[in-house]
């Protein structure tokens, strides 16, 4: 097996360790990507000398850990003679030990690997290189371990310490490393043969100076992902990954389930999160309702000290209308590792004021329970329990509760004057009797295990419980749709279970099998809050008097088999494939609609099997080309059929089109380029769907259009280190689609709701003095009318442009961040107002005018 293919095998396990997730290399620059671990340099001196005077290698018979104190020590027992001394070398968060003149013949005849010998230490290996040399590398978790050298008359140890942030300097074109986990296996970012978009905790961090929200930091760096939407509406309706359904996960748990209000992102606190993983397409490896993509949150990793406690206070506003906008957060984490117990707690408490946008005129809320005027809390809890090196039991929960308490809404009058308007606030100061404030709250707790050598393999297990409940704001619809003053409260519960296993196949790991099983029950139901006419027109009060069916209880149940081969033929060509077999359930029973028609409950089962295959070629070894195809599966919303199901739909039971499930067939290729200083991804797709998923909007409600289509684009992402302080780069994602609604051949095209505008993004960065980082960043949406050309949408969708500033400097023991959010006060509407205000002008509210937020971190 070539060094380059051994090189891979030890890139993607290089993670793997920590439980949900992975712990990337340091990354310097946005959208870095890694050179190769292992040096490519030829034999070192000393092991020339020794091959010129023919000295016999010395083997290298065992390998031994000791724990220590302060770390681990390495043993390396020979048969005869004594090592020589090594040379050592970092590359990222890896120290690479080599020794000259020596081999490795191991009982087993294969490297030794040991994933989290010690805390701080992620991964220890010890292989063997051409021209008779041995090489260990450790890779840490944060920084690069230390080691100090002793040679014995047995062999050599090795002791190693944990390494802390800022103990090595990596020159500025040394290549970094990016390994993804949301492909449910760790893998080499370079060598994946399908787009994906990670973001560390740098990234993460860097964005939060801006805005709390995983829809704007998502929206602002990710390619295919939709632009950032409006503080009026906590809802991402029309943000989707490439026009289709996307699975969210927090830490392998699915967070979005089959009916929701499109608010998993709100819920989720930036400072928590150590990485985003987002692959885009559609996976089987995850099931149903992946069929866009996979966005795998991965939660904040222990420090690898026995405490460290992190304080973090900021406050945010407007500079024009201070008083009203004001708001301020606070979050208080604590987190430890004392090598067999680790943990990791996080409380934050966040308060916004008003929103104002670019002509000093107040937002209003447009679909309630959103994030102007609201207070919320987010706590996250997780500790791990390590038996031992190979074995880690973790449990986590996750909590979140944000209310809103404003006086003002979105006023209806607006539809009643001429032009298209923008939303515009109306004063109401509610009362409420009954009932709750609008908002959202959400329960996750995963208890998981892992073993990194059972016999052989590696096994990974997760079983979780997750509930929610979101409340939106209240609508006056009498006279209208429904005819009624009233609002929806969804809510539902889901536990699931989850195995896989990942076994090395042949040639010592070069190919390897993942396999396992899925299982979730899921249960979902949004009745309607029905309030009293006369409290609310005498006394300007929302006082409930009962619930009418909005869309009914039901309850899903989901079975997933799947497998996956991955085999490095060489070490330029790789090869993946696999099966995914999934079987659902859906039960319902009988009930009446809102409108009073009557429907018979049943049962529906669908099952589908979905297969990939997907192949990376290392054309230089700085330029990989990538090509793929993957299917996706997908049950419909069945929430968005049962709540207004058209004429003749009378039976759950019955066979309709309707119900029938998504299966999408995805064709992609790309180039993925790694240069010193230069990383760039260019990627095509081209998807179809004999039968799709698409909503019309009927009185405000939106109802479910099923039909073949197409959707098709290019996405392209480049990352330029200028020089040792300066960075720039960008994004491009461009979407298109059509469908064929009467099915006679004639396509039409896929309305905004799905498919968003072209999207570009740029930024440009300096280190203008050592601790002080200067951001500048654009956002550009483009203009879409082909749907509104076409009948599709109510109106066309315009152009805009905004630009943002972000400024971090060392104060202190900690950093502060200074953030700028449209810097040049653009008055613009985000592409979610402009969309919904075809059918309902209360919806178009504009983007937030200029706004800043300050905030310090510290951490002892």
């Amino acid at each position: 097996m070539g060094s380059r293919q051994k090189q891979r095998q030890n890139q993607r396990a290089l993670v793997r360790l920590m439980a949900g997730g992975a712990i990337a290399l340091p990354f310097w620059a946005n959208g870095a990507i890694a050179e190769n671990l292992l040096p490519s340099e030829p034999p070192s001196a000393a092991a020339l000398e020794m091959a010129q005077q023919g000295a016999t290698p010395i083997q290298i018979t065992a390998v031994r850990l000791e724990s220590t104190e302060a770390g681990v020590e390495v043993v390396l027992e020979t048969a005869a003679g004594e090592l020589a001394m090594p040379t050592t070398t970092i590359t990222g968060n890896a120290l690479l030990v080599d020794i000259p003149n020596a081999v490795l013949q191991l009982p087993s005849g294969e490297a030794f690997e040991q994933f989290g010998p010690a805390t701080g230490i992620a991964l220890l290996s010890v292989t063997a290189l051409p021209d008779n040399r041995v090489q260990v590398a450790i890779t840490g978790t944060d920084a690069p371990p230390t080691v100090a050298t002793r040679a014995t008359a047995a062999g050599l140890t090795l002791t190693l310490q944990p390494g802390t942030d800022g103990s090595t300097t990596v020159a500025a074109d040394e290549g970094l490393q990016i390994v993804v986990t949301a492909t449910r296996t760790a893998e080499d970012l370079q060598t994946l043969p399908r787009s994906v978009t990670v973001l560390t905790r740098d990234d993460i961090e860097q964005q939060s100076a801006l805005t709390s929200d995983f829809r704007d930091i998502l929206g602002n760096l990710v390619p295919g992902f939709g632009p950032p939407t409006s503080a009026a509406t906590p809802r991402s309706i029309v943000q989707n990954l490439r026009g289709r359904s996307t699975t969210i996960l927090f830490n392998g748990i699915p967070l979005t389930g089959n009916y929701g209000l499109d608010r998993e992102l709100r819920a989720l606190d930036p400072s928590t999160v150590e990485r985003v993983e987002v692959v885009r397409g559609p996976t089987a490896v995850y099931g149903s309702q992946a069929t866009g993509g996979v966005i795998n949150i991965i939660t904040r990793a222990p420090a690898n000290t026995p405490m460290q406690i992190t304080i973090a206070p900021d406050i945010d506003g407007t500079f024009r209308n201070l008083g009203d906008s004001f708001g301020h957060g606070l979050q208080l984490g604590v987190s430890g590792d004392d090598g067999e117990v680790d943990y990791v707690f996080s409380l934050r408490r966040q308060q916004t004021g008003a929103a104002f946008d670019a002509e000093g005129d107040r937002i209003p809320e447009t679909s309630g329970g959103g994030v102007i005027d609201a207070t919320s809390y987010a706590f996250l809890g997780s500790m791990g329990y390590r038996f031992d090196p190979d074995q880690q039991l973790r449990f986590t929960l996750s909590f979140y509760d944000g209310r809103q308490n404003t006086g003002f809404l979105s006023d209806p009058a607006v539809n009643q004057e001429p032009g298209v308007q923008k939303a515009r606030p109306l004063a109401v100061n509610l009362g409420r009797e009954g009932t709750d404030l609008a908002g959202d709250r959400s329960f996750t707790a995963g208890l998981s295990y892992s073993h990194d050598n059972l016999w052989g393999s590696r096994l990974q297990g997760n079983l979780y419980y997750r509930d929610y409940t979101s409340i939106v704001g209240f609508s006056d619809f009498r006279g209208g749709f429904f005819d009624v003053i009233g609002r929806q409260r969804a809510s539902g519960d889901k536990w699931g279970a989850q195995a896989q296993v990942e076994t090395p196949l042949w040639d010592a790991g070069a190919a390897r099998l993942l396999w396992g099983v899925d299982y979730v029950n899921e249960n979902n139901v949004a009745p309607f809050e029905i309030f009293d006419p006369v409290a609310f027109d005498t006394r300007n009060t929302l006082q409930k008097v009962g619930d009418r069916t909005f869309v009914p209880p039901y309850g899903l149940e989901q079975l997933g088999l799947f497998a996956q081969v991955q085999w490095d033929v060489s070490d330029r060509f790789r090869l993946s494939g696999g099966l995914r077999h999934e079987r659902i359930g859906l039960q319902v029973d009988d009930y009446t609609t809102f409108f009073g028609d009557a429907i018979t409950g049943g049962n529906q089962n669908f099952d589908a099997t979905v297969f990939n295959l997907g192949t990376s070629y290392d054309l230089t070894p700085e330029l990989t080309a990538f090509a793929s195809f993957a299917q996706g599966f997908s049950v419909p919303t069945f929430g968005g059929v049962l709540r207004n199901p058209p004429a003749g739909f009378v039976s759950v039971g019955d066979g309709l089109r309707l119900t029938e499930p998504v299966t999408v067939n995805n064709y992609e290729i790309g180039l993925r380029g790694n240069w010193p200083g230069v990383q760039a991804s260019l990627a095509g797709f081209y998807n179809t769907s004999a039968l799709g998923e698409d909503y019309t909007f009927v009185g405000g409600v939106s109802q479910l259009v099923r039909a073949p289509e197409r959707i098709y684009g290019v996405e392209a992402t480049v990352d330029w280190r200028l020089a040792d302080t300066w960075s720039l780069g960008g994004t491009l994602g461009w979407t298109e689609g059509e469908n064929d609604e009467n099915d006679t051949g004639d396509y039409l095209p896929i309305s905004t709701f799905r498919i968003q505008p072209l999207k570009l993004t740029a930024y440009l960065e300096n280190e203008t003095l050592p601790g002080w980082r200067n951001r500048i960043q654009a956002l550009y949406s483009g203009s879409r009318d082909r749907a509104f050309a076409q009948g599709v949408d109510s109106v066309g969708i315009t152009d805009y442009f905004v630009v943002d500033l972000i400024s971090q400097v060392a104060v202190g023991p900690g950093t502060l961040q200074v953030g700028v959010q449209n810097l040049f006060n653009t008055q613009y509407f985000p592409v979610q107002s402009q969309f919904l205000s075809g059918f309902n002008e209360t919806f178009n509210a504009a983007g937030e005018g200029r706004t800043f937020r300050l905030g310090y971190r510290v951490q002892f």
